[in-house]
Order: C-alpha cells, then sequence, then structure tokens
C-alpha cells in the first residue's frame, strides 16, 4: 500500500484546529508492508533438572525411542530434554529397555548425538524445605523466547481454599517465581504462601471431586496483553537467562503441582 504525498502536519492541525504554526509540511511516500507473526512457539513444563545424559545414535523424526549411552538412572515418567540450535523436544518416559526410552510424543527433529540431553522430573510437589530445590525453564542455546503465560496445576486429596496451598497448609516461605541471569543476578516476580496469594497473581479456580479422584486447582498468569503485565517476560539463550521456580517448603502432601511456560521464539 503506498503513501503519497499525504501531509501530516498540515491535516492534523487543520482538524484540531491549532494551524497557526507555519510548519513545514511533512510528505510520505513509501511501501508499507504487513507481516504475520510466525515463529515456533514454546509451550514446556518447568521441571527439575536430574542428569545430563548423550545420545547414543542420531534421533529419527517419527519415532517413539531414542537410544542412550547410559540409561541406568532413568526411570519410567521421568521427561526427557533434547536441544539443539533452536529446536527443543521434551517427552515423558513411558518404558524402559535397557537404554533405549519409549517416549509418549514422537521425536520431532534428527538430532546429532551431540545434542544437549538431559532427564527432568516434571511434578514439583517435593521437599525444598532442608535444601531448596530449584525448577527451571531454560531457552535452547543461541535463542531468545519471550514467555508469554505461566500455567500452575496442583491436585490433591484434601479439599482447597483460599487460606491454604493446594490442599496443604499454608508454606512458611513460600515458593518464588523470578528471572535468573547469571551474570547479573535475579529479577523476584512473586513468592505466593497460600492459594488466596496465587490468586492475587494468577486467574485461579477449584475444581471438586467428581466423585471420586482429587481435588483440583487451576491458575493462569498471562504476563503480556492489557489483562496481564503489559509486556513478555523475555529470556536470552546466550546470555544463560532462565525462568526459575524455587521449591523452600515440604511440597510432598500435594499428589501433584506442574507448572508451564507458554510463549514463543524471538526471531529478528
Amino acid at each position: 500500500m503506498e503513501l503519497t504525498g499525504f501531509s501530516i502536519k498540515k491535516n492534523i492541525n487543520t482538524v484540531i484546529g491549532i494551524n497557526k504554526r507555519l510548519e513545514p509540511a511533512v510528505n510520505i511516500q513509501g511501501d508499507v508492508y504487513i507481516q504475520d507473526q510466525t515463529s515456533n512457539i514454546i509451550d514446556y513444563y518447568i521441571p527439575i533438572s536430574k542428569e545430563v545424559l548423550e545420545l547414543a545414535v542420531v534421533t529419527t523424526i517419527d519415532s517413539y525411542t531414542i537410544e542412550l549411552v547410559d540409561a541406568t538412572n532413568v526411570i519410567v515418567g521421568d521427561y526427557i530434554i533434547i536441544k539443539k540450535g533452536t529446536r527443543a523436544y521434551q517427552a515423558g518416559v513411558l518404558s524402559i529397555n535397557g537404554n533405549v526410552l519409549t517416549m509418549d510424543t514422537p521425536v520431532d527433529f534428527n538430532f546429532d548425538i551431540d545434542a544437549i540431553v538431559e532427564s527432568r522430573i516434571i511434578n514439583l510437589a517435593v521437599d525444598g524445605s532442608i535444601n531448596r530445590v530449584l525448577a527451571e525453564f531454560i531457552p535452547p542455546p543461541n535463542a531468545v523466547v519471550d514467555i508469554n503465560v505461566l500455567t500452575l496445576c496442583i491436585t490433591d486429596s484434601t479439599d482447597m481454599d483460599d487460606s491454604r496451598f493446594g490442599g496443604i497448609p499454608a508454606l512458611t516461605r513460600g515458593i518464588v517465581v523470578r528471572k535468573a541471569r547469571n551474570a547479573s543476578g535475579y529479577i523476584s516476580i512473586f513468592n505466593a504462601k497460600t492459594n488466596g496469594d496465587l490468586s492475587h497473581r494468577m486467574v485461579l479456580e477449584y475444581s471438586d471431586k467428581a466423585p471420586s479422584g482429587f481435588f483440583g486447582l487451576r491458575a493462569s498468569k498471562y504476563i503480556n496483553g492489557q489483562e496481564g503485565n503489559g509486556v513478555s517476560i523475555r529470556l536470552d539463550g546466550n546470555l544463560d537467562e532462565r525462568l526459575q521456580i524455587i521449591i523452600q517448603d515440604d511440597l510432598t502432601g500435594l499428589d501433584s503441582f506442574k507448572m508451564t511456560v507458554r510463549g514463543h521464539i524471538v526471531e529478528n
């Protein structure tokens, strides 16, 4: 679309009635392009790191199996993350046969054996009361990521209300959400000791047993947009930036506690 010979100052001044300053008009002639906003999305758990692993062979696209050099400490239920460049694959382990893992999601990229591989724990219902535990989302190497939504889900056999954390008593120290950058410290985002605290930071709802099973709590923090903080949380993999959850209380009384991030790779 071409704009030709449109006098910005003349037209604006005429409309608002302040055409007394005889300044030169500004003429624009150029092409305007509308670019669609597309890039690889991020939709991952925020896990606890468990062990660094190695691929034994190059992964095969659409295969449900990956082969490791040593899978001795991997257990069913672990999450495996494989990263190379700006590509990342994350999936749960369904079964183990020697060093071959069967995953719940087919591999979506041919990762070389020099790719970064780790086993991780996605259930954050752990004991951090003696030694605090860190759960982290770390961008792929050489990638910049914008985080737009932070989500949380808790299940418990005990009914929940605003005075508790999930179904357990209020925490002493609370969970902390923060942005970390090893070279220059941290930016704390919020601390929550109760479900009520979470409701101040996130859109929260409870769910009842129906009629058996577990009580539930779901919450979402919309970071960018008018209903959120207005801007995304930007994480630069080259600067070793990551989003962290600090667990500093005993959360083992919960059945499950999981958090995820949603966003996209930033493309220049």
